[in-house]
């Protein structure tokens, strides 16, 4: 049975030495050069650091840090002298917890029932760390394990990621009393594989100009940092450029010079449950930019996103070729361009359920062919609940504000002015209509009482106030001794 030990962590094994006719223990036997070799993953064998130690009935042996890196170790236990002390006897080792141990977590089985319940870009492969503040170089040893993690993503992805094998790198906050910022600009060119950080307290920015992450790889999951650009020059946060079955969430994304995010030629990307503030720092940016020039960005998946005070549009789709975006149920308001711009390179894009307002250009431009716009809601500044109009309503200006309101009296003296003092004009010519307001009603009954009427055998005719122009008649008729008259119509 051998040992089961952590990989890269200096160890003790305890063991015990027989006489030659393998009868009693060997006591008293004593270390020379060469009585203990190591061989490490089948390597070339080589002397151990340290000799064996004789701790009375047995004896033990330490192995460094460095020579527990490896998944599987043996131990040949020989005495060089002639005749032998005790007989020949090796120690097993293997290792746990690491990407190159043999063991490469305490419980694989646990690991993979967490990651199955995610939706999609589940771990399958190794577990490497990235500490800013604790880690190191692979150069000067580190291997991206818990406990000699990486300083730099890059370093990581260059010599311990390997392609589509769903590794995942974690970024370690390693500051105690602060954000842990990383500044670093990577290039992630390798697929499928993750990288996990622990929330709002880990901060990647770059120095100088130029877009923080860049990404050619495919089916690369970032999720949980925040992200920023140098704070000056150009560069976007994430450039993707022919990337495709990306996905990008819970990240803050705040001052980027350039975009937030920016697809170029990138298909099934979902991007979801993101922050964004004040993209567009050096001049001109979007929240989110979907380009399909030279070839398409179709299929993208936009849900769920906040986007705050964009110096651009929040959301924009053009060029090329941009099918079956679906933007949904995001929050988008202070952009100084639209809240979201579709672009004619856009067909069948699916537009529901988002919240927009106060977007200087206005909350949706629709330039794409056969969208679908459902239910987005779109709100604009009040004007009257200002913060300004909100301080006059403090302890002192709210009295006076109610003091200024009509009181009842003089309500009730404008109803009594308006019936009885004000006077209205008569109906003009015309027939009066079946639907009248109380005033035109009021004037019909009137004039009919006041003002000159003749009346014939077959009409009766109701006139103006001159008396002498017909402003309303009346066909009266007598048949089988019914006398009947008529609806009053326009004169004359």
């Amino acid at each position: 049975m051998p040992f089961i030990r952590d990989w890269g962590k200096a160890a003790t094994f305890n063991f015990d030495l027989r006489e030659l006719d393998n009868v009693d223990f060997q006591v008293g036997a004593v270390h020379a050069a060469g009585d203990t070799k190591i061989m490490s993953d089948e390597g070339a064998e080589t002397n151990t650091a340290n000799g064996f130690v004789d701790e009375g009935q047995g004896y033990s042996i330490t192995l460094t840090a460095a020579e527990m890196r490896a998944a599987r170790i043996s131990i040949p236990i020989v005495d060089q002298t002639g005749p032998k002390a005790w007989r020949d006897t090796s120690l097993k080792i293997e290792t746990r917890g690491h990407a190159l141990a043999q063991h490469r977590v305490s419980n694989k089985n646990l690991e993979s029932l967490i990651e199955s319940q995610r939706k999609a870009h589940t771990v399958q492969g190794n577990i490497y760390y990235v500490d800013p503040i604790n880690g190191a170089t692979h150069a000067s040893g580190a291997r991206g394990g818990r406990d000699d993690p990486y300083s730099l993503v890059q370093d990581c992805h260059d010599n311990a990621i390997t392609d589509r094998n769903h590794d995942i790198i974690i970024l370690i906050a390693g500051e105690a009393a602060a954000i842990t910022m990383l500044t670093e600009a990577v290039i992630l060119t390798k697929s499928y594989f993750f990288i996990r950080g622990p929330g709002r307290d880990f901060c990647w920015t770059r120095s100088g100009n130029g877009d923080t992450i860049i990404i050619t790889g495919d089916g690369i999951e970032l999720q949980g940092f925040q992200l920023q650009t140098a704070a000056t020059g150009a560069g976007d946060g994430i450039a993707a450029t022919d990337a495709d079955f990306l996905r990008i969430k819970d990240l803050w994304v705040n001052k980027t010079q350039g975009d937030g995010i920016h697809l170029v030629r990138c298909n099934n990307a979902q991007i979801e449950q993101n922050t964004f503030q004040e993209s567009g720092q050096g001049g001109s940016g979007q929240g989110i930019h979907i380009v399909g020039t030279g070839g398409t960005s179709n299929y993208n998946v936009l849900i769920e996103n906040t986007l705050s005070d964009v110096a651009g549009h929040g959301i924009h789709i053009e060029q090329g070729t941009t099918l079956h975006t679906i933007i949904q149920r995001n929050i988008i308001h202070g952009a100084t361009g639209w809240g979201i711009n579709i672009g004619g390179s856009s067909t069948d894009a699916l537009v529901m359920e988002n919240w927009l307002g106060n977007n200087a250009s206005g909350s949706i431009n629709d330039g794409g062919t056969t969208s679908v716009l459902i239910n987005n809601q779109q709100w604009a500044k009040d004007t009257v609940a200002t913060e300004a109009r909100l301080a006059e309503l403090d302890g002192a200006n709210l009295p006076a504000d109610i003091a200024a309101l009509p009181t009842a009296a003089e309500v009730n003296a404008e109803v009594v002015d308006a019936i009885s003092t004000d006077t209205y004009p008569e109906p003009g010519q015309g027939a009066p209509p079946a639907t009248a307001s109380l005033v035109g009603k009021v004037g019909t009954l009137h004039k009919n009482l006041r003002n000159k009427k003749t009346t014939t055998a077959t009409q009766e005719s109701l006139f103006n106030d001159d008396a002498a122009t017909v402003d309303s008649k009346s066909a009266l008729s007598d048949a089988g001794g019914t006398f009947t008259k008529g609806e009053m119509e326009t004169g004359p």
